[in-house]
């Protein structure tokens, strides 16, 4: 389910939003009628996308707020809904960082696509972050046995492939992961 929070300062501009895109996907649809209501909202509800419908004037200000929510929440979806006179100079400055303009009034069809764009998206970004995790966790499962490796080779003055050989032959013995051999070989030799 799509959780959606359109900021917007017009009741009935929020309304008709909401029905658009609920008719379109299953999805909540939270109102925030100022900026400051948007950063409370985004951690209270866990938002995939904000569109923000607010009367916008193509300030310098204005897009720094958009760029830092962003900076601030990386997975969010932001899409900015402007009047057509504005579309072109903000989608110049804010489209390298993923944030998408469309121009008012919201055709049907046009949210349609994009919402499916966006919650394609964002599915890609989740599945990143997560073999993002699982690589970190490698690389630091990697640096421990080799910090175990070391810590072999200097005291019990093994070659490195019998040091490797020792963490991989107790691990399969014991019946544990490599990094579990490894943070006892640690502790055992920083306790010293």
């Amino acid at each position: 389910m799509l959780k959606i929070l359109i900021c917007t300062t017009k009741t009935d501009r929020f309304m008709q939003l909401k029905a658009i895109v609920q008719e379109l996907y299953p999805s909540e649809v939270i109102l925030a009628k100022c900026k400051e209501e948007v950063t409370k909202s985004i951690m209270l509800h866990s938002i995939d996308t904000v569109l923000i419908d607010l009367p916008f004037t193509s300030d310098q200000h204005e897009i720094a707020y958009v760029l830092k929510l962003l900076n601030r929440y990386p997975d969010l979806n932001i899409l900015l809904l402007l009047a057509s006179k504005y579309v072109y100079s903000v989608r110049e400055r804010v489209e390298k960082y993923g944030v998408f303009v469309i121009s008012k009034p919201v055709q049907k069809e046009i949210l349609a696509q994009l919402l499916s764009f966006l919650r394609a998206n964002s599915f890609r970004f989740q599945n990143y972050l997560k073999e993002q995790k699982k690589l970190k966790n490698k690389i630091a499962e990697i640096k421990l046995v080799d910090l175990a490796k070391c810590l072999l080779m200097e005291n019990e003055f093994l070659t490195e492939a019998k040091a490797h050989r020792y963490i991989e032959k107790t691990a399969m013995d014991e019946r544990k992961t490599r990094k579990q051999i490894a943070t006892e070989i640690i502790q055992r030799y920083q306790s010293i």
